[in-house]
């Protein structure tokens, strides 16, 4: 899998899947808009999107397991465009956790 060319009207969407989850504030997504964002933020969150291809697979989710699912929405060629990725929790970049727990952007000054 190959990371695409990524603009400012992207948007990624990170959520945590699956297994057992008691209080529903821990299941909510993080949803950031790389308008809002300075370009060493853009390019920490494509270095986490980076970091997340070799482990991600589609054969994630089963029993109680949890899951990252990652969305990038994006334009490619005057169309719109999306990047799905699940990534087991326990092979989940550390980045890409303190980006779901509490909005971490790498590069975040």
């Amino acid at each position: 899998m190959k990371m695409p060319a990524l603009g400012p009207e992207t948007s990624l969407r990170v959520s945590r899947q699956g297994g057992f989850v008691a209080a529903p504030s821990l299941a909510r997504p993080r949803q950031i808009e790389f308008a809002d964002c300075d370009a060493e933020q853009r390019r920490g969150l494509c270095s986490v999107v980076e970091r997340c291809l070799p482990v991600a697979s589609k054969n994630v989710g089963a029993g109680d397991q949890r899951f990252f699912r990652v969305e990038l929405h994006y334009r490619r060629e005057d169309t719109d465009a999306e990047l799905i990725l699940q990534i087991a929790e326990d092979r989940a970049p550390q980045e890409l956790m303190q980006l779901w727990q509490n909005g971490a952007i790498p590069g975040d000054s």
